[in-house]
């Protein structure tokens, strides 16, 4: 009887213990206006005469279109600092399609962008589509914290020392959730 009465106690133990565990509530972002920040590193593959890599910045204006979806505005700037250095400003559209179901976020979605290029003092315009995969912790209610990829694909060569034919850029981000309605 002894064994029994130790074994219904850790079960009940185990049983109160995953009720603090259990994942938060889901909090989607529908309804809801995202300004982030992001910092990180770029990079250019493939053969360049450009510099392959550097720090970049940027900056993104999201709305919650729904409880998974986010279409976001986003403008980013690298500089490649070897050699004579490379400037890669990139200013894009993008749908996001996030699995919010605890506080961390894993979320994927696609874009199309115009790229400018400034190297060696020649300025060059360029398209792109790119890929999003990123992953957010939601600290509160109002702050998120996160880890993207954005890997962007050319089409169009326009020039050979721009950043043709995949440009690439990791970044940690910060924003800040504002309630709509």
């Amino acid at each position: 009887m002894r064994g029994l009465t130790q074994k219904t106690l850790v079960y009940t133990w185990l049983a109160v213990a995953s009720a603090f565990l259990t994942p938060a509530v889901a909090e989607a972002y529908e309804e809801q206006l995202t300004i982030a920040l992001d910092a990180g590193y770029s990079s250019i593959v493939g053969e360049t005469a450009a510099p392959r890599g550097g720090p970049g910045a940027g900056i993104a204006v999201g709305l919650g279109i729904g409880d998974a979806w986010v279409v976001q505005a986003r403008y980013g700037y690298a500089r490649h600092v070897a050699g004579d250095g490379l400037h890669v400003h990139v200013w894009g559209a993008e749908a996001l399609y996030q699995l919010d179901v605890t506080r961390w976020v894993p979320y994927f979605g696609a874009g199309v962008d115009a790229l400018g290029t400034m190297f060696q003092g020649a300025f060059t315009p360029d398209f792109a589509v790119h890929g999003v995969l990123g992953l957010d912790f939601l600290v509160n209610r109002r702050w998120i914290v996160g880890v993207e990829v954005r890997p962007y694909v050319l089409p169009l060569d326009i020039d050979d020392v721009s950043v043709d034919p995949v440009y690439i850029t990791a970044s940690a981000r910060v924003a800040w959730v504002i309630d709509l309605f």
